[in-house]
């Protein structure tokens, strides 16, 4: 018997590219043009009302920044290695915190752990604080 496999559709649906986010091309676009000029920030806040996208753009920011393939043929299918590790949530060089549940000294600990050492597969390390209050 063969073996369905479903998927809860915001996952399933999730946006993988700058180009898949629907009604965000002003951000879409700057944040485009400084990893294009390698004008990269430090930290990029995004803020905004529950499902509008923040999570997702996060992990495009990374894959974008880290794909094997470059900024201009980025992943969208067929992931690389880096960009798999990403969208799968298990990279070595991107971690994910859920900061409201997720706020303690040892978490805070974790982190700097995690940043103490340069990146092991990608060029950069990513740390994405998810519904930060």
């Amino acid at each position: 018997m063969s073996e369905i496999k479903s998927k809860v559709l915001a996952l399933k649906y999730r946006p993988q590219t700058f180009d898949d986010l629907i009604g965000h091309q002003v951000m879409c676009d700057t944040i485009k043009n400084s990893i294009r000029t390698s004008n990269i920030a430090n930290a990029f806040l995004l803020t905004g009302i529950r499902g509008i996208g923040k999570t997702s753009t996060a992990r495009i920011i990374s894959k974008s920044i880290n794909c094997k393939n470059g900024f201009e043929n980025i992943c969208k299918e067929n992931y690389c290695e880096n960009c798999e590790a990403i969208s799968n949530s298990n990279s070595l060089d991107t971690i994910e915190y859920d900061a409201a549940s997720q706020s303690g000294v040892d978490q805070i600990r974790e982190i700097l752990d995690f940043c103490r050492f340069p990146p092991s597969t990608s060029k950069y390390k990513i740390i994405i604080l998810d519904e930060c209050h």
